[in-house]
């Protein structure tokens, strides 16, 4: 999951989810938590916020263009969820989020992204990127990239 982490202050309910379950995984617990469980456990440990709009459901397509719930959390609200989990499961997801905030601190500066390597394209006589080439030079889900361009 290393690299695919939204921001420096935001995770999905989806990349959480796949922290939570590898470091069950590595605990040794066979059981992987579903997103759906986890989606229950943000509404029941948020219900107030997600009331007065405060935290918003969004959601996405996913590979066989269904619609999926998910939620954008801050580093502060995915460690509250995780209050839930084994203190394994706890300590380690809580250290990946940790790196993530140290590195927003590092990367003050924004960094060239390299189009060279991406095929130029038009829409109407006017350069655009394609989702799936920005995701690969940002390291962003498609995901996330299709939610903060509808919003």
């Amino acid at each position: 999951m290393e690299n695919k982490l939204i921001t420096k202050n935001e995770i999905t309910s989806l990349e959480l989810l796949a922290e939570i379950n590898k470091f069950r995984k590595e605990e040794g617990i066979k059981k992987e938590l579903l997103h759906k469980t986890l989606l229950d456990i943000i509404r029941d440990e948020f219900e107030e916020e997600i009331t007065e709009q405060k935290i918003l459901p969004s959601s996405y397509k996913d590979k066989s263009g269904r619609t999926v719930p998910i939620f954008i959390l801050t580093l502060s609200q995915a460690r509250q969820v995780l209050v839930r989990e084994s203190k394994f499961v706890r300590r380690a997801v809580i250290h990946v989020l940790e790196k993530l905030e140290n590195q927003g601190l590092e990367n003050k500066e924004q960094k060239k992204l390299p189009f060279s390597e991406v095929k130029p394209t038009t829409w109407r006589g006017i350069p655009v990127i394609e989702v799936q080439d920005l995701a690969k030079l940002t390291n962003i889900t498609d995901a996330t990239i299709h939610w903060y361009s509808r919003n």
